[in-house]
């Protein structure tokens, strides 16, 4: 499960990570409420801080603005039209954020 990488779809594997990892399942103390009682606190954690997340954004905004202007010479504000057909060349790679 640690190797894992699913890209654009939400997936249960940090629930099953969970489950796994819990140290009542590693010694096979498991019963069947266990589910119920250990996921109705779980909340899933990231391993990507909120600083991490915003830099991450900032760069994408940042790249895309400088793309814009290569792609239309322009740099202040473009009509919604124009905007939005010079953006639709423009590719994005991956963005991995884990337990959002």
């Amino acid at each position: 499960l640690e190797e894992m990488i699913v890209e654009g779809v939400k997936t249960t594997i940090p629930v099953h990570k969970t489950i796994m990892y819990h140290p009542s399942f590693v010694k096979g103390e498991y019963h069947t409420q266990f589910l119920e009682k250990i996921l109705s606190s779980w909340k899933p954690t990231s391993e990507v801080s909120l600083e991490e997340t915003a830099a991450a954004y900032l760069t994408a905004a940042s790249a895309l603005s400088h793309k814009l202007v290569e792609q239309t010479g322009r740099t202040g504000t473009t009509g919604w039209k124009g905007s939005l057909k010079s953006t639709e060349s423009i590719s994005k790679g991956p963005l991995y954020i884990e337990g959002l």
